[in-house]
């Protein structure tokens, strides 16, 4: 057996930290330290809600307290790797602040990825704890798991969410008690308090099979791509109703919280700035209607594909959606005449943007922004630049060519080694493998994705 890295190999220099901190683009906050501030301003109201009902920030607070130390009595220190496969579920949300708390890595998985690629990501990442579900949308994530540790003598512990655990697993009901009951106290944990700029996260690229990159990303990295996103995402939009949300915004979210979008945007973002965040485990644009209405979502995050399963649900005409102010859409391109049916019909602000595993959602649309100018793929967010330079590797305008960026965001290596990171990098820019146009205003169009 090979033993747990306890630590990662990156490529982050003493310079890029000096100058993060010096622009103040990095903040070295700990998501954690920043969910107890809110907890304690506002430790009745609703942190999250989901098909398993309404959390306040008091009790999410709590559990993540009592996980963090159910972790440490498995053997979890810092540096090791927890993998987690769950739907967007607060599990899911409780589980990472919890890794990240006593300074673990958190490998999140998405719903689905099956046994083949699983084994793959496993070999790579060596996770000595799993966390999923039992069963989710009639699949038995929790069995393909037991199957697949026969094979991966590092995972020392499954722990599975939900009816009909498997043999040797723990649930999840009893991991929050037996760090409800650790020997481990608060000073102990804060022992182990992890540095900003550690590793923090371990997800994977979405290439073929055995392909893979292990994208590594620390909380200040995590951290600067929220900030940004709240900054800039969200200007403008108020919260008219302190009962509901006394002190952030309400966001809402369909897509996998394994995906790194769905991680950064539909974690960090609305819980460090003290939001709520309302999940849907499963998509369906009648019940993202119906969530939206009920609970007064303002910001929502999704795909073209649920953008125009939203313009053409037979409920929208009869929706009360006036709370509703902006959907950052990811992924392909929208069609101009979707964009258009959205302008019309939603009383939201499409905001089209590009996103990649290694630098987050590093460019969007802004609010101001007109019609034909949200039919690019959006501007840098502060503290992060974008280029286009040609084959002979000199900035090119209005002309296709590779796409390089730089900023806050940016990772801070691949998994593989130093090699497969630096042959990604041309000096300082990071070159992204895709190819895109930028206008004199800075706006990107991505003209073919890296396949």
């Amino acid at each position: 057996m090979r033993p747990a890295k306890p630590y990662f190999e990156t490529s982050l220099r003493q310079s890029r930290i000096k100058e993060m901190e010096l622009n103040g683009d990095w903040s070295n906050r700990l998501f954690f330290d920043s969910l107890r501030y809110w907890a304690s301003r506002q430790p009745d109201a609703i942190a999250i809600k989901d098909s398993f009902g309404d959390i306040s920030w008091d009790a999410f607070t709590a559990e993540v307290e009592a996980v963090s130390c159910g972790l440490l009595e498995l053997g979890v220190s810092p540096g090791v790797v927890v993998q987690i496969q769950l739907p967007n579920w607060r599990h899911f949300v409780i589980s990472v602040a919890a890794v990240e708390r006593i300074g673990a890595v958190v490998n999140p998985v998405s719903t689905v990825v099956r046994s083949n690629e699983l084994a793959v990501i496993s070999k790579l990442a060596q996770p000595m704890v799993v966390i999923t579900a039992s069963n989710f949308r009639g699949f038995e994530l929790a069995s393909m798991h037991a199957q697949l540790r026969e094979e991966c003598d590092w995972v020392k512990e499954l722990i599975v969410v939900g009816l009909d655990a498997p043999v040797n697993a723990m649930t999840w009901d009893e991991l929050v008690e037996q760090g409800r009951f650790s020997t481990y106290d608060r000073s102990a944990v804060e022992l182990v308090t992890p540095n900003p700029n550690d590793v923090c996260e371990l997800i994977f690229t979405s290439e073929t099979c055995g392909d893979q990159k292990g994208v590594m990303h620390t909380q200040n990295t995590l951290n600067a791509a929220s900030e940004a996103f709240i900054s800039t995402v969200c200007q403008g939009v108020t919260t008219n109703f302190s009962d509901i949300a006394p002190e952030g915004l309400i966001f809402h979210l369909a897509l996998p919280l394994g995906d790194q979008t769905g991680y950064v945007y539909g974690i960090r973002a609305p819980l460090e700035s003290g939001g709520q965040l309302v999940l849907q485990d499963v998509w369906d644009s009648k019940e993202c209607l119906r969530l939206i209405e009920k609970h007064k979502v303002q910001v929502s995050i999704g795909s073209a594909l649920f953008l125009n399963d939203l313009l053409e649900a037979n409920s929208l005409k009869d929706c009360e959606l006036s709370e509703w102010k902006r959907f950052v859409h990811v992924g392909a391109s929208i069609p101009a005449s979707v964009l258009k049916r959205a302008d019309e019909r939603l009383p939201c602000v499409v905001l089209p943007g590009w996103e990649k595993t290694e630098c987050g959602l590093l460019t969007v649309c802004q609010p101001i922004d007109s019609l034909e100018r949200r039919l690019s793929d959006g501007y840098p967010h502060p503290g992060n630049r974008v280029r286009v330079v040609d084959d002979k590797g000199l900035t090119v305008v209005n002309r296709e060519g590779n796409l390089q960026c730089q900023g806050s965001f940016c990772f801070v290596g691949y998994l593989q080694g130093r090699e497969l990171t630096e042959s990604c990098w041309d000096g300082e820019w990071f070159d992204t493998g895709d190819r895109a146009s930028v206008d004199s205003l800075g706006y990107i169009k991505i003209v073919r994705p890296k396949s």
